[in-house]
């Protein structure tokens, strides 16, 4: 019996002295401690929202597709309503929105604007001077002027390198002092387009116009006051508006209209091969030698 009582008091110290043990173990447990968000976070956070909703995705000129298969106009408005909830939130984590403004600018990255496609009618409009498009009449500076009007003067094809104007047949030539202007005698510049900023912003839905070939094409740009185009150093970066132009993309049937006069007769030019309609007849005109005019 003494034996006995001996072993149940040892055992009874032993487990006493694992108890504090245990205690101390639960007394370690902690939660991990959470950075609440400044207002120019959450701020910087919106503010990219902000400008990512601006983006239009589709096929079409000014509008974006994306790099990314995960990138869709509702992937976009899913990520808006979980930004907007953040915002709603008292004592918004850091570290969230962070994460959130991370996934924004992943997002931002992935859109790519629209070029025009070979085989393109558009109209070129001035982001300094809406309603004013580029022309292929020249203004009193010898330069391009930008027109208020929509017709033919202000109508051009492109073919995926030139820039020719229905209305003239003509093309982008340098005029030797910084300007851009059309006619058929010298060297066309080819042309081609890409993304603008002002100021370091990009302005979206908006393009460069470079009229040129190499490293240093010219840049379009369409003066302030007396609205003719002119040909800048390349730069993919401009102080203003001036640079900026809305490309307008015009069907086919847009494009090509026929009016007859009195007689009868109606005269068409098209970059593109026609096919003539029924009962209709083409004649191909040209000077002869005694500068009279020789139908074919």
């Amino acid at each position: 019996m003494k034996k006995r009582a001996i072993f149940l008091f040892l055992s009874l110290f032993c487990l006493a002295a694992t108890i504090p043990a245990l205690a101390l173990s639960d007394d370690d447990d902690s939660t991990e401690s959470t950075t609440t968000a400044t207002s120019d976070e959450i701020s910087a956070m919106s503010t990219a929202l902000d400008s990512l909703q601006l983006f239009e995705l589709g096929d079409g000129l000014g509008e974006y597709t994306s790099s990314d298969d995960d990138v869709t106009s509702d992937s976009i408005k899913a990520l808006a309503k979980k930004v907007e909830a953040l915002e709603e939130t008292t004592d918004l984590d850091s570290a969230a929105v962070a994460d959130a403004t991370a996934e924004i600018a992943a997002v931002r990255a992935a859109l790519e604007i629209n070029l025009p496609t070979a085989n393109t009618y558009l109209r070129i409009e001035a982001g300094a001077a809406t309603g004013y498009y580029l022309s292929c009449v020249s203004s009193s500076s010898g330069s391009a002027a930008f027109l208020s009007v929509k017709n033919d003067t202000t109508l051009f094809y492109y073919d995926g390198t030139n820039l020719l104007s229905v209305g003239s047949g003509y093309y982008p030539v340098d005029n030797g002092t910084s300007g851009i202007y059309f006619n058929g005698i010298q060297d066309e510049l080819p042309v081609s387009f890409g993304i603008i900023k002002v100021n370091g912003v990009e302005k979206i839905g908006m393009y460069a116009v470079y009229c040129g070939s190499g490293s240093s094409p010219y840049n379009l740009s369409c003066t302030a006051g007396n609205l003719y185009a002119q040909g800048l150093s390349n730069r993919s970066n401009v102080g203003g508006l001036f640079g900026t132009f809305k490309l307008i993309e015009v069907s086919a049937d847009e494009a090509i209209t026929i009016t007859q006069n009195s007689a009868g007769y109606a005269t068409v030019y098209s970059p593109v091969e026609m096919s003539v309609p029924s009962g209709a007849t083409p004649y191909v005109v040209s000077i002869d030698g005694n500068g009279a005019p020789k139908w074919t």
